[in-house]
């Protein structure tokens, strides 16, 4: 028996073993019994463990079934300070803890820490084999592994969450249990627009206002006002639907406002409904969106991913995104600095700030994963958040926000509004009285991390320049020359960071290329250490092509000291959606690998000097450069540094094909003559006999016709699970959006027409007996009549676009129904089916053509003409082309 088996209190007096407790679970703490012991004491099973027996897992997790025998659920392994911060070191320790105590264990699930960082490792105990466990957002689950009275609980409820959550495929964990209000966002949204055509700012506050309804009086801090009438969600939606309005804003709203007053700037939590109690229409409305809350059931537990994303779902709707971007982050951007900043560590009463916060990312999105104990322990300090915005509609929406981030707090807890109310009014704060917002701020070395996204405009920077100036305090602030309002954010953030800490802020391309900026790039290297320059897409946000860099740095101890490493520069091609107005989620996100980079540069930046750090790193991406190259005089666009070959081997810019005058001619020869062949195609379908009679068919005739739209489907619905065998469409007829293995639909004996609700109104058939399945993005038209061919059918609604469909008058259900095709009808009066082949023949030639002609015209968009071709030899073009490549290297930075 292990000695330390009884000094630590785990063999009882009658010989039985008995852990500590956490949570339904018994936790030992060991490093120096061995597994033969251990299973011999009764903490693992009774097995004979080979060659492993003489392991010594530094602390298990078990569980007993009703007769006693053990199970364990999970495996710790610690280590040094810092050590799995080495590039390759995690998966080195997960593989042996994998091979050498779960699988001898039998136990699927270890956790390994070096007290900074942790990594949770899923195991296949039969093989051995593993990967890192996943958070829903894609980056590595990382719970630290606090094995103390306060944090044995929460590692007992991780191991719990992944039993439950974790897919067995793709090591990602899934919720199930959340609710999600998105349908709920979307209806309202709608409801709302259409009724008073108020932009997506004003509906979004509405959703929020009444979000917030359903969800506090379904806790019951809802229920009554200090008079005794009644405050209650179900209250309220039971009234006429004329009375239900006015009694919400004259009884219920103050009520609200009372349980969670303004701050002293008089911000208050709800900004204001879009809708009018005296306007009939409007009570209607508001009546109907209650009823839709109140089919949602209960609201008290909200997805942490729609916290995440509400103002997201909002902004893609296109009516003001222009204003918005100003002040929104996308999330996905936001996660990634996040998992960079190292606010995990920091300690308790210690400052995270966002000077510039718009609706509170930043500052919000760390209470999700990163700092999950802040607010809602009374044991456990929390930081001390800051966010400062000029926009007061903007701050308004961040208190909201951090009320449904913080939902649970206000369960089972009285007094849990009053404690909220206070600390939401203590994190956001307006800076409204003067133009020059957030700026008027002067802190001196008081923040410990600062991420933030500031306002970049050039124009109007005098006018705040002046004002600033006129005060000699804010005049000595702001001494270092520029001119953009960047310039002055970047200012205030240096001068509020505290010694060795550290700031992410998104600047635009013009503060890294103007000029004008060289002294705040000077002013930045003598009082910051550079760590990191992160190149991110065009169009990364809504309101701005520009391009935009993230700028990480640190506050030296003294200005001036020399900086002793380089930096490391990334560059970003996707960020996990598309970067057009829609924003729909895509497989390609190249910022979990940054997170990657960065924390493996950060564990040693001095071991990435020399040659070759891009492959020390493993990505392609990633590069260190000397910090001799980031010369204030120079452009600092690091995307810019790199070889044209580079960038387009990345996918950062489009291919482009050298060609030679003569290849050029003959190329040139080539597309004239697949024109003019074209040409003769198109000529022949007027050759095609026209019918002599056409008869309406209207699609609302149920005798012919029948229409429908799919079911809502999510691209998280889909991503991380095996594909199935049917094709599901979505607003893109043509292309599936995935895979499942059920059809929302039942009758395929039928020849279908499908389009698109969403986008440029695609068109696609498919033919009876062909099995597919479809989203609420995708419309059906099933041809009942066997007469009309669904070619033709499909050939002739493609004129429908002519009348006006497009992105924003859809192709609803209702437009679509209202529809008519004209069908040729023959001789003898029925519709003529052989006819209508050889239209929707013709139709398809004409439309080939079109699309072979653009082909055809666009194979010469990327061509660069080659002069050198034919003036010397292969081998002295090459050099010619490296002398070249070499001085333009040699001025990369000028």
């Amino acid at each position: 028996m292990s000695e330390q088996l009884r000094q630590n209190g785990y063999i009882r007096a009658d010989g039985a073993s008995c852990g500590e407790p956490a949570g339904d679970l018994e936790l030992f703490k060991l490093g120096a019994a061995t597994l033969r012991q251990l299973a011999h004491a009764g903490i693992v099973p009774r097995r004979d463990y080979g060659e492993h027996a003489g392991a010594r897992p530094d602390a298990l997790l078990i569980s007993r079934d009703d007769a006693g025998r053990p199970s364990v659920r999970l495996v710790v392994e610690f280590k040094d300070a810092g050590r799995l911060a080495r590039a390759g070191a995690g998966a080195a320790v997960a593989g042996k803890v994998a091979s050498d105590y779960c699988a001898p264990l039998g136990c699927p699930l270890a956790a390994i820490s070096d007290g900074e960082t942790a990594c949770w490792v899923a195991v296949d105990p039969a093989t051995a084999s593993w990967r890192f466990v996943e958070r829903e957002d894609g980056y590595p689950l990382d719970t630290p592994v606090d094995l103390g009275d306060e944090g044995r609980d929460e590692v007992a409820a991780t191991v719990e969450r992944v039993r439950r959550e974790l897919n067995p495929t793709t090591r990602r964990l899934e919720r199930s249990a959340a609710v999600d209000p998105t349908r709920l966002a979307e209806q309202t949204w709608q409801a709302i627009w259409l009724a008073s055509g108020e932009n997506p700012e004003r509906c979004l506050e509405s959703f929020v206002e009444v979000l917030l309804f359903k969800f506090l009086s379904d806790l019951g801090i809802l229920d009554r006002d200090r008079t005794g009438r009644a405050t209650s969600f179900a209250h309220v939606a039971d009234l006429p639907p004329e009375e239900s309005l006015s009694y919400y804003c004259d009884v219920v709203r103050p009520r609200i406002e009372h349980l969670f007053p303004a701050g002293v700037e008089e911000t208050p939590v709800i900004g204001g409904l879009a809708l009018a109690p005296g306007n009939r229409d409007h009570s209607l409305l508001f009546a109907e969106i209650l009823g839709n809350f109140r089919d949602a059931g209960p609201l008290r537990r909200i997805d942490p991913e729609f916290k995440s994303r509400i103002f997201e779902r909002f902004l893609k709707k296109n009516i003001s995104r222009k204003n918005w971007g100003q002040f929104f982050t996308p999330r996905n951007v936001v996660k990634a600095i996040v998992e960079m900043s190292g606010i995990e560590r920091l300690a308790p009463g210690e400052t995270v700030a966002d000077p510039f916060c718009g609706v509170g990312g930043f500052l919000l999105e760390p209470l999700i994963h990163k700092r999950p104990h802040d607010f809602r322990s009374e044991a456990a300090e929390a930081l001390r958040y800051l966010g400062f915005d000029r926009d007061r509609k903007a701050v308004s929406l961040a208190k909201a926000n951090m009320l449904i981030h913080l939902s649970e707090v206000l369960e089972g807890d009285p007094g849990a509004p009053a404690k909220l109310s206070s600390v939401v009014n203590e994190t956001f704060e307006t800076k409204d009285n003067s133009i020059a917002g957030s700026l008027t701020c002067t802190p001196r070395e008081e923040w410990d991390l600062v991420m933030t996204n500031p306002p970049y405009v050039v124009t109007g920077t005098a006018a705040q320049r002046r004002i600033l100036s006129r005060d000699p305090k804010f005049a000595r602030y702001y001494s270092v020359p520029g001119s953009g309002v960047e310039n002055l954010c970047l200012q205030m953030v240096i001068a509020g960071l505290r010694p060795v800490r550290r700031a992410f802020v998104i600047v635009p391309d013009g503060l890294l290329l103007r000029h004008s900026e060289e002294a705040l790039k000077r002013h930045l290297l003598r009082t910051c250490r550079l760590e990191a320059v992160i190149s991110l897409p065009p169009d990364t946000f809504y309101s701005t092509p520009k391009k935009t860099y993230v700028l990480v740095f640190s506050k030296k101890q003294v200005p001036g000291n020399a900086q002793a490493h380089g930096v490391l520069t990334y560059l970003i091609g996707e960020t996990g959606e598309t970067r057009d107005a829609r924003r729909f989620p895509i497989e390609a996100n190249d910022l979990p690998a940054l997170v990657s980079a960065f924390r493996k540069f950060q564990a040693d930046p001095g071991a990435f000097s020399g040659e070759s750090p891009a492959e020390r790193l493993d990505d392609p991406r990633a590069r260190v450069e000397p910090i001799e190259a980031f010369a204030p005089e120079r452009h600092w666009l690091v995307d810019r540094w790199r070889p044209e070959e580079e960038r387009r081997a990345l996918g950062l810019l489009d291919p482009v094909e050298a060609i030679a005058p003569p290849a050029l001619a003959e190329r040139l020869r080539e597309v004239s003559d697949s024109l003019r062949e074209l040409g003769a195609m198109v000529e022949e379908t007027s050759e095609v006999e026209r019918p002599l009679r056409l008869a309406t068919a209207s699609l609302g005739d149920r005798a012919r016709f029948r229409l429908s739209i799919g079911k809502r489907v999510l691209k998280q619905d889909l991503f991380g699970k095996p594909p199935g065998p049917i094709p599901l469409y979505s607003a893109n007829v043509t292309e599936p959006f995935g895979h499942v293995h059920d059809s929302n639909l039942e009758d395929f004996s039928h020849p279908s027409v499908l389009w698109g609700i969403d986008g440029d109104f695609q068109l696609a058939v498919k033919e009876a007996g062909v099995e597919f399945a479809t989203t609420d993005h995708c419309g059906r038209i099933e041809i009942l009549d066997g007469r009309i061919d669904p070619g033709y059918c499909r050939a002739a609604l493609a004129g429908a676009r002519a009348h006006g469909f497009d992105r924003t008058l859809r192709p609803s259900l209702r437009r679509v129904r209202e529809l008519g095709v004209e069908i040729p009808i023959g001789p003898d009066g029925e519709p003529d089916r052989a006819a209508q082949r050889a239209l929707a023949a013709a139709y398809d030639s004409v439309v080939g053509s079109l699309a072979d002609a653009a082909k055809q015209l666009g194979s010469l968009a990327g061509l660069q003409l080659d002069l050198t071709e034919g003036l010397m030899n292969s081998g002295d073009r090459a050099d010619n082309g490296r002398d070249v490549r070499d001085r333009l290297s040699a001025a990369h930075t000028g």
